[in-house]
């Protein structure tokens, strides 16, 4: 009988390894979604806690929040596990969050409106998910949040977005878009150590945050990493980002129903989450929902008209006191983090 001989192996090439690498990676995702474990005990009293809003949320599926407790950001090129207690933050610093929000994006845009026009956040620490990192990369890089309204009616015209029924992959080209025409050329340096942009990455669904980026373009693909909601953006389950696989970073948030520690930062931060506004009527699943562009202008000022209602009441004072530069409810115009960011150039 002849000698066995084994074949070579054929080489695999690149883009077959990278199809494998991502068929691999929606499977597992797709297997670890479907595998509920019982409830857990931790966060029981949530949903009675939240009272009325608590209807809206999503059951509780599990939680898998990591109390990883990392130190001080020495190597930028790794993203860092979140946790309240490795977050490098001085007792004096001011942060300002935004939470995941979808197309209520807006809402959030209506209310750093009115806060970024009564308050100096020219030097506050912004953490943000989801959409919430894009508002938190425009506040850190001055842009005109009037103007980037304007900006996605005309990328929606183009689009023609408001003609369409179906809006699966359509967000992805179009939020990086927004990013590209909005964000000024030194973006990058603007939002390094300032904002911190939260990931979720996969395998293992840690929540993660980087605040350090190279370039104007690591920045736009680190936001992006950031709002990617599996298949809706783009049609593909997740976002390379840094050598690594991502989706959503406020993902662990939209299951369990309360914001990230990274967020809250143990009731440091003030939180801008159109959860909080008891006047604004909606369905869980409706962030994903595409809106008329008057609706998004609605949107605009129903959160400006939150805001300005909560700190008549008092309830900015305790988070951004100390940078008040217009008496509560009174008309300003000029938005903070604009004026500073043109004087700086």
């Amino acid at each position: 009988m002849a000698p066995f001989v084994p074949t070579q192996r054929r080489a695999t090439s690149p883009m077959v390894a990278r199809l494998r690498n991502q068929r691999a990676a929606t499977l597992w995702l797709l297997s670890a979604l479907s595998a509920v474990p019982g409830p857990d005990s931790s966060m029981a009293g949530i949903e009675s806690a939240m009272g009325e809003a608590s209807r809206w949320r999503l059951p509780k599926l599990w939680s898998r929040r990591r109390a990883v407790v990392s130190g001080p950001e020495k190597q930028p090129e790794e993203p860092l596990d979140t946790a309240a207690c490795s977050l490098p933050l001085n007792d004096a610093d001011k942060v300002v969050s935004c939470a995941g929000a979808g197309i209520f994006v807006f809402w959030q845009l209506g209310a750093l409106k009115y806060i970024s026009t009564h308050f100096d956040l020219s030097n506050v620490t912004l953490h943000g998910g989801s959409a919430g990192a894009v508002l938190s990369t425009f506040i850190a890089s001055g842009v005109d949040l009037n103007h980037a309204v304007r900006v996605s009616y005309d990328i929606g015209m183009e689009a023609r977005v408001w003609d369409r029924w179906n809006h699966f992959g359509l967000f992805g080209p179009l939020i990086r878009k927004w990013l590209e025409i909005l964000l000024p050329d030194d973006a990058h340096i603007r939002c390094s150590n300032r904002v911190r942009i939260l990931l979720t990455r996969v395998p293992g669904f840690r929540q993660q945050y980087v605040s350090q980026f190279a370039t104007r373009e690591e920045l736009i693909n680190a936001v992006m990493a950031s709002v990617h909601v599996p298949f809706f953006l783009n049609w593909k389950p997740l976002k390379s980002f840094r050598g690594a696989y991502y989706m959503d970073g406020t993902l662990d948030d939209f299951v369990t129903g309360e914001n990230s520690p990274i967020l809250g930062c143990n009731g440091k931060a003030f939180v801008v989450d159109y959860y909080e506004d008891p006047k604004l009527s909606f369905n869980r699943l409706d962030f994903l929902k595409l809106k008329t562009h008057k609706q998004v202008l609605h949107l605009v000022a129903y959160g400006h008209r939150y805001a300005r209602e909560l700190d008549m009441k008092g309830g900015l004072d305790p988070a951004l006191q100390d940078l008040r530069v217009v008496p509560s409810g009174e008309t300003a115009r000029a938005q903070t983090h604009v004026v500073r960011a043109e004087l700086k150039s």
